[in-house]
């Protein structure tokens, strides 16, 4: 009689103990679950929001080029329309804009008196660089050096872009959405180095240098420069 009563008094214990286990083991396996299908769409959101947040920066170096070139200042002043067509790409892209900042040809980041916006380390600061909507950074700088961090006059854009993705799975454990944070640089104007022509030296082929006014041909072979801009959000397909 005493063993059979010791037994019945171990059985609950035992069903507590296999309650906690399976719970323990359904939680594994919507981690695990929540890993791959969650975890699978953060990184296709991470690709998209890249893409997004380098055409943005894009479309402010467009407009930098354009200063370059020479053209009339536009309406809204150099500084102005490089924030508007941030906004408009980033609108466009279904991307969120942290911020955006002005950078030389190197993508070195600029203070507002054209100084590099860097730490004694050579490393990125930020916090002190000019943000677009701000004013373009000013200085004399002329000739910029990219391996040794010497600046040169503004000629980029860095664009530090943010995406909230929603969870699916995750949710049944208390995380709703994922933060998914992006940057890219774009910059105009001419390649730092040159090209010799005596036998054994060679070019680059990339990157392709478009320019802002339209080409046309004389008949010869030889390009006209045109007097009009390229048409804005016009895609050209170039055949290499």
């Amino acid at each position: 009689m005493a063993a059979a009563l010791r037994s019945l008094r171990t059985r609950p214990r035992e069903a507590g103990q296999a309650l906690v286990v399976m719970v323990g083991v359904m939680l594994l396996s919507i981690a695990i679950l929540a890993m791959i299908i969650d975890g699978g769409n953060v990184v296709t959101q991470q690709r998209v929001a890249q893409t997004g947040a380098d055409s943005t920066a894009e479309a402010g170096a467009i407009v930098l080029a354009s200063r370059l070139a020479g053209a009339a200042t536009p309406t809204l002043g150099w500084d102005g329309e490089v924030a508007n067509k941030i906004a408009q790409s980033a609108a466009a892209n279904n991307t969120n804009v942290q911020a955006a900042y002005y950078t030389d040809i190197c993508g070195i980041p600029l203070r507002s008196n054209g100084n590099a916006a860097l730490n004694a380390d050579g490393t990125e600061n930020l916090s002190v660089a000019q943000q677009v909507g701000s004013g373009l950074p000013g200085g004399n700088a002329t000739t910029p050096d990219c391996p040794s961090l010497s600046v040169g006059p503004v000629a980029g854009v860095l664009v530090v872009g943010q995406k909230s993705v929603p969870a699916y799975v995750a949710r049944a454990i208390g995380i709703p959405t994922f933060s998914v944070t992006t940057r890219a640089t774009a910059v105009a104007g001419y390649l730092q180095g040159y090209c010799g022509s005596t036998q054994g030296d060679y070019c680059a082929v990339f990157p392709v240098t478009i320019p802002v006014k339209g080409l046309g041909c004389d008949g010869n072979g030889d390009p006209v420069f045109g007097s009009d801009d390229w048409e804005w959000n016009t895609v050209l397909t170039v055949p290499l």
